[in-house]
């Protein structure tokens, strides 16, 4: 059984070689071709979304670097690396950009070719890979329950590839913040702070940094416990 390879020359027009080689790695005579690639139009640059970018607006805006020739543009959008079903097929543009309204959330592939005035299409560019998120809103710490036994609110909010940062204040403008916390958990604890009126807020991190910011804030009243007074007591007790 055979195995073969091949190897390029530099220059202009490039001349590929090929040599069988036998199992027993006895190599043949060398076999040669010239390769003409017909690259044109050639595909513009792409400029963004740049690629493993992640985008988060509603409306997707495609950008390349545009020809002086009174080239028009191809525009390829898929979900798949190899462009087998594209989603988005559009062709006859005459600007460099292209904006993309009413996508689903995903990774998704894009690349473009030129179209000349005689309305022959070149190959198209590298493709580029970006992923669209929709943005949401930041967490609301007053859709929650806050459990007075247990000391703590429990959000509801999906914690895949996110992390939470939590603030108590005293004050609802978070100028005197007495707990500053990020957890793995949509969990605000207020477990051992003394009773007093306090405000609440939190965020979330995505797994690429991105936040949405702080959302509204929440006022929780932790009450006395029953036996508070007799604690400064006990803790002197404890000392004698």
């Amino acid at each position: 059984m055979n195995r073969s390879s091949t190897r390029q020359t530099s220059g202009t027009v490039p001349i590929w070689f090929a040599r069988a080689v036998s199992q027993g790695d006895i190599e043949g005579y060398d076999a040669r071709w010239t390769v003409v690639v017909d690259a044109h139009p050639v595909a513009p640059d792409l400029i963004q979304p740049t690629p493993g970018s992640t985008i988060r607006t509603d409306r997707i805006h495609l950008e390349w670097v545009p020809r002086e020739d009174g080239t028009t543009y191809r525009v390829q959008v898929s979900d798949t690396p190899d462009f087998s079903s594209p989603i988005r097929d559009v062709t006859g543009l005459t600007s460099a950009v292209l904006d993309l309204d009413e996508m689903d959330e995903g990774p998704f592939h894009w690349r473009v070719a030129s179209i000349d005035s005689a309305g022959k299409q070149g190959p198209f560019s590298t493709a580029a890979m970006f992923t669209h998120r929709l943005q949401q809103p930041p967490p609301d710490p007053r859709l929650a329950d806050f459990d007075v036994e247990d000391g703590r609110i429990v959000l509801d909010l999906p914690t895949d590839g996110r992390r939470f940062r939590y603030q108590v204040a005293r004050d609802r403008d978070f100028t005197s913040i007495v707990e500053d916390r990020t957890v793995d958990k949509p969990v605000i604890s207020l477990v051992g702070l003394v009773p007093d009126t306090y405000h609440v807020r939190i965020l979330s991190y995505e797994d690429d940094g991105y936040t949405s910011g702080f959302g509204p804030s929440r006022k929780v009243e932790l009450k006395p416990w029953p036996y508070w007074p007799l604690i400064p007591l006990l803790a002197l007790l404890a000392f004698l």
